[in-house]
C-alpha cells in the first residue's frame, strides 16, 4: 500500500496579462489556499510581491529602452512567469517559480525561485534549514548532483 500524506495546502493560481506597446507579459502567480488565513495571506502577499517586483523592474527598463530607441520596428520585452508545486505534504509546500525575461536579443533566459514553506508557521526556509545543523547540506547536495550527472 501506497502511505501518502495529505495535502498542506490547495494552490490555484491568478493570471495576468500585460501588452503593451514595450512589454508583452504573461504572469502566472499561485494563489495558496489554507485554512489558517493568517499564514495564508503572508504566503500570497510574498509571492505575489516578489514576483510583480519584477515585472514592475523589467516594465521600467523596456519602457526606457522603448522611448530612447529610433527604430519603429522593436520588438517588445517579454516577461512570463510560472510555476510548479513541487511538495504538498508533510507540513511542507515547496513551490518553484520560474522567470522568463527576454529584451530583443539573440534568446532570453529563465530563472527560477524557490519557496520552501513549513506550514505551520508560513515561513519560507532556507536550504540550509531544510538539513539536520550538523550536516554539511552543501557536500551532500553536491555529491548528489554529481551523482545524477
Amino acid at each position: 500500500m501506497l502511505d501518502t500524506s495529505p495535502i498542506v495546502a490547495q494552490v490555484d493560481t491568478q493570471t495576468i496579462t500585460k501588452n503593451k506597446k514595450y512589454i508583452n507579459s504573461i504572469i502566472n502567480i499561485p494563489i495558496v489556499i489554507t485554512e489558517n488565513k493568517d499564514i495564508e495571506k503572508k504566503i500570497n502577499n510574498q509571492i505575489k510581491q516578489d514576483i510583480m517586483n519584477g515585472y514592475y523592474k523589467i516594465e521600467e527598463e523596456a519602457k526606457k529602452f522603448y522611448e530612447g530607441a529610433t527604430i519603429e520596428e522593436i520588438k517588445p520585452y517579454k516577461y512570463n512567469v510560472n510555476f510548479e508545486v513541487k511538495k504538498n505534504g508533510d507540513n511542507m509546500l515547496s513551490i518553484i517559480v520560474t522567470y522568463y525575461q527576454d529584451s530583443g536579443g539573440a534568446h532570453g533566459f529563465y530563472e527560477n525561485e524557490s519557496y520552501n514553506i513549513y506550514m505551520k508557521n508560513g515561513k519560507n526556509l532556507s536550504l540550509k534549514q531544510l538539513f539536520k545543523e550538523d550536516k554539511d547540506y552543501k557536500t551532500i547536495l553536491e555529491d548528489e548532483i554529481r551523482n545524477q550527472i
